[in-house]
């Protein structure tokens, strides 16, 4: 049998004891359905409380915002506002349903399209808008006006530069080289009150963060001489989070597919599959994107690498004291980690016209999808029947889409026996983004259900569906 290249996962207590309660995964699917979101709220104050723990250490003034969008559950953001943690907003339903639940909770509205009807409510509520273009400054500020309560703004800032001096692009924010014509306008608007600014990097580099707010700190001090009451720099998200128990085999992986890119002979996927790569001149060449599922630095370590990174020789957490500076942070994957699994029941058993054994999950491709080329993380199969003899077999595991892309995980997976219908795929670590944030409902399918279920192992169904 040819060599496997495993990707073993990190697993929480709570998925292991919920893995070793077999019944209650089989009696919970049976109830409703396939496939199914299973999800812990202790690991996500977990990590809540870790972001807090490294900014309390470093900082006078911070503040921690959940961000809702890597997944829909309300629970999670309910959560959060029980524990005295802000909630970061990307449109109308996710600010008004936090709003609804506590109408003096601590929100920030950072949506990429702002409707009226949300800035409106953001405005009575006193909710700060983050401001993208000018735009939507004029809209948020008419608005402000007609209904006689001020807006409280942050500015979105972009056009930082690299280590070379080369600005950086965005579709998002002000270029921060204009920032200066900016707090003039508004220094003369009454209906809107300049808060504070907010960026969010594409990439999860520290030094760009650290670079970042070194050269928007003059700008926020520029800000106050004008007169403007700020108060806070938000630097969103983007902190890694790390899936997997072992380096050595996330370096194996890589450079196996990387060969079998460029030489044809052997496949670690489907098909070969090159994900994230492409071959060029028999060279493999990074063509996509696959995120970095083992890392070292990530989380809550991010964060006090970034506070105790220097600028022009100083500490970052000192330049941020020094002027008065609340932090703010938006931690969305990064607040979900080990918080979710997706559980699929076995529909059917083939192989194809080449052999490859395939194995039909009651799931579609999009409810483990995210930006990344594929879910790089091993899953785990709860098979009903116990039985000691192995009889490996590698397989792939296709959906209930009707075309030829529904291959869930494109990796070859290595299992100790083929599972039987009505057997459990339980795929680890899925609550941010590998749920909800690009899944569909084609075919008409009901969405799944989201299910917390807490150490006593009792249940709860989430709102959203």
């Amino acid at each position: 049998m040819k060599k496997f290249y495993k990707l073993s996962p990190i697993t929480h207590p709570w998925i292991n004891n919920l893995l070793s309660d077999k019944d209650l995964l089989y009696q919970t699917v049976a109830k409703y359905g396939s496939p199914l979101y299973l999800y812990s709220i202790q690991p996500f104050l977990e990590n809540l409380n870790n972001f807090k723990s490294i900014l309390q250490r470093y900082l006078n003034s911070y503040r921690v915002y959940f961000a809702r969008k890597p997944n829909h559950c309300f629970l999670f953001s309910k959560a959060a506002i029980d524990n005295n943690y802000g909630v970061d907003t990307a449109s109308y339903r996710e600010l008004s349903e936090c709003i609804k639940y506590q109408a003096n909770g601590d929100y920030i509205f950072t949506a990429a399209i702002k409707e009226e009807k949300a800035i409106i409510l953001a405005i009575v509520n006193k909710t700060i808008i983050i401001v993208d273009n000018v735009d939507e400054s004029r809209i948020i500020s008419k608005i402000a006006k007609k209904i006689g309560k001020p807006a409280q703004i942050g500015i979105r800032v972009a056009g930082f530069k690299d280590n070379k001096g080369k600005k950086i692009n965005s579709r998002f924010g002000f270029d921060i080289d204009k920032l200066p014509y900016l707090f003039q306008d508004l220094i003369q608007k009454s209906n809107v009150q300049l808060k504070g600014f907010h960026f969010h990097l594409n990439d999860y580099q520290i030094q760009s963060r650290v670079s970042a707010l070194g050269q928007l700190i003059p700008f926020y001090q520029l800000a106050k001489k004008i007169g403007h009451h700020v108060e806070f720099i938000d630097i969103g998200g983007g902190f890694l989070v790390n899936y997997l128990k072992n380096e050595k085999e996330w370096i194996k992986f890589n450079d196996k597919l990387k060969k079998c890119v460029e030489q044809k002979n052997d496949q670690i996927t489907y098909m070969n599959h090159p994900l994230h790569l492409s071959e060029f001149n028999n060279k493999a060449q990074k063509v996509g994107n696959l995120y970095p599922y083992f890392n070292q630095l990530n989380k809550e370590k991010v964060v006090k690498k970034v506070l105790t990174s220097k600028y022009n020789g100083v500490s970052i957490y000192s330049i941020l004291n020094r002027n008065h500076i609340r932090l703010q942070i938006e931690p969305g994957r990064s607040s979900l980690d080990q918080s979710g699994i997706t559980v699929a029941r076995v529909m059917f058993r083939k192989q194809d016209i080449f052999g490859n054994w395939l194995v039909g999950l009651n799931m579609g491709f999009t409810q483990l999808l995210s930006s990344s080329s594929e879910f790089a993380v091993d899953p785990v199969v709860v098979y009903k029947n116990f039985s000691s003899l192995k009889e490996y077999v590698d397989v792939n595991f296709v959906g209930n889409y009707c075309m030829e892309r529904d291959v869930i995980q494109r990796r070859i997976i290595r299992l100790n026996r083929l599972p039987k219908i009505g057997d459990l795929v339980i795929f680890i670590n899925t609550a941010g983004y590998m749920s909800h944030f690009l899944a569909t409902n084609s075919h008409l399918f009901e969405p799944p259900y989201n299910i917390f279920i807490d150490k006593n192992h009792n249940l709860q169904v989430d709102k959203y569906r």
